[in-house]
Parts: C-alpha cells; structure tokens; sequence
C-alpha cells in the first residue's frame, strides 16, 4: 500500500465531505464506490474510517451508503466553533490510544447528555467560553 496514495484519498475525502456541508451536517456517499475506490489505490476503505474515527468522524454503513457525522457537537454559536477547533487540535497531540477513549467516551454520551452539555456551554458567559477554549489549547 503506497501511503501517499493512502493520503492522497483521505484528503480527497475530507475534501469531499467539507464541500458537501460538513461538519454541520451529516454527509453520505455511496458504499460501492468509497470501496471501490480505496480498492484500485490498493488499501482497505476500513483503514480509511480507521483514520477518520481517530480525527473525530464517526462513519456508519446505512443501506448502500457511508454516513459520516462529526463526533464534536455541532452549534450556531460562533465561540462554539472557537471551541470545536481547539477541541480538534488537542485530539491531534493526544497518543492514539488516549484519542480513541475520549471519542469512545464522546460517542457513549446519550443524545440527553449531548444536550445538556450543549447547554451548559451556552449558558456560559463570553469570558467563561473564552476561558475553556485558551484551557483547551494548553493540553
């Protein structure tokens, strides 16, 4: 397996997925053809999902289709984007193993839980937003 080639599609996909509105919204594309593809470059597609689930994109297999889902909250709030994005650089210096129990942990969260935490960030002041974020960058 050549790993630009590995590369090369992965960024294709995240490519891909931002053009069609992620991480906002879930994005879907065909099975057969993200297989096939990966196929003719000469790696597993399962290696690829490997690789997103350890940048925080959850893929499901639903009828013919992969559906990818950001694994960070989504919100219309500006300083939650502040916060996705140093969310997204310290799942970056985490060890491999260290990443896959926290997402582990943010996937097992139940949608009440998602929502109660989403909450809690919104009824933060601007400064106590601020505060979480510089914290975060800090890991």
């Amino acid at each position: 397996m050549s790993q630009s080639g590995f590369d090369e599609f992965f960024q294709l996909t995240m490519r891909n997925l931002k053009k069609n509105g992620f991480p906002a919204n879930a994005v879907s594309f065909s099975m057969d053809r993200m297989y096939e593809e990966a196929d003719k470059r000469g790696f597993s597609f399962n290696k690829v999902r490997d690789h997103l689930r350890q940048n925080g994109i959850e893929s499901e297999l639903v009828n013919n289709k992969v559906v990818f889902r950001s694994v960070v909250m989504q919100s219309n709030d500006p300083e939650m984007a502040e916060m996705q994005s140093a969310a997204q650089q310290l799942l970056s210096k985490l060890s491999t193993e260290d990443r896959e129990k926290l997402l582990k942990m943010v996937r097992d969260m139940s949608p009440e839980q998602m929502e109660t935490a989403q909450k809690q960030w919104e009824s933060m002041s601007a400064d106590e937003k601020k505060r979480v974020v510089q914290e975060m960058g800090k890991n």
